[in-house]
């Protein structure tokens, strides 16, 4: 009998030196029942003194101008949005004529490529080039005409 015990005795130490742990583990963490939150965090902005402003440019049309606010249009992909217009906001129309801040010289509803800048965390229209239209391309010449063959004497 005492045989018995002796050989069972290892086993019978690493059981409760096993459950030993296990209770001291819940006593030290406690109960971790409240549930784990995995949505992505938002990020901490990065301070960084290696530039100053972002620049962002549309090819798009301007639809409505309200106030100092206008709606564009993005040709890439049909979606619109609004943004403020920047103090001194340069247009530049087709004939390359120059208006700085006038919102009266928008032209509605023509493809332009606007310049934007994040100023106090927004972005913000600061230059509007009108775009020329696009002229269709010549037709090709027909590779069906006859060629007529040179006659030499």
């Amino acid at each position: 009998m005492v045989n018995v015990i002796k050989r069972g005795m290892p086993y019978f130490l690493s059981v409760i030196f096993f459950l030993a742990g296990v209770i001291i583990g819940f006593l030290i963490w406690g109960n971790n029942s409240a549930p784990v939150n995995l949505t992505p965090q938002a990020q901490p902005e990065v301070d960084t003194r290696l530039f100053f402003t972002q620049n962002a440019y549309i090819r798009g049309k301007i639809i409505q101008v309200l106030s100092e606010e206008l709606k564009i249009t993005s040709t890439n992909n049909n979606l619109s949005e609004t943004f403020g217009a920047a103090y001194g906001l340069v247009i530049i129309s087709p004939a390359n004529k120059v208006s700085k801040g006038d919102l009266s010289t928008i032209e509605l509803n023509k493809e332009a490529v606007i310049g934007l800048e994040m100023l106090d965390g927004k972005y913000q229209v600061v230059s509007i080039q009108y775009t020329t239209p696009q002229s269709s391309p010549r037709p090709a010449p027909s590779l069906a005409t006859k060629v007529q063959p040179s006659v030499s004497p």
